[in-house]
């Protein structure tokens, strides 16, 4: 009797465990979009210096397509919009858009 309580436990771990994972799985990210396409990659290498030179991290170099783009990934919609804010205030242009 002791082994098979051990065995539904260890069963509704796993089950709990995997479900968490699912729903972790298809969480919705959202990105903040510096505004610009560019052409090569040690373009938007450039753009990503002027964001760090504004203390502006995270930001990476994305190919989309035969262009990059210049963006960086939040788990919510709010730090994303509050990231698009410090973007702004610091002149540049942006936008969140979902992952």
């Amino acid at each position: 009797m002791k082994r098979a309580a051990t065995v539904l436990a260890v069963a509704a771990v796993g089950t709990s465990l995997s479900a968490a994972g699912a729903f972790a799985a298809t969480a919705t990210k959202y990105d903040v979009v510096v505004s610009g396409k560019f052409k090569t990659k040690s373009a938007a290498t450039k753009e990503i210096g002027k964001l760090k030179a504004k203390k502006l991290k995270g930001f990476k170099a994305v190919k989309s397509g035969k262009t990059y783009r210049v963006e960086d990934v939040f788990s919510s919609k709010s730090k994303a919009n509050a990231e698009l804010a410090k973007l702004k205030k610091d002149g540049f242009k942006g936008k969140v858009v979902k992952a």
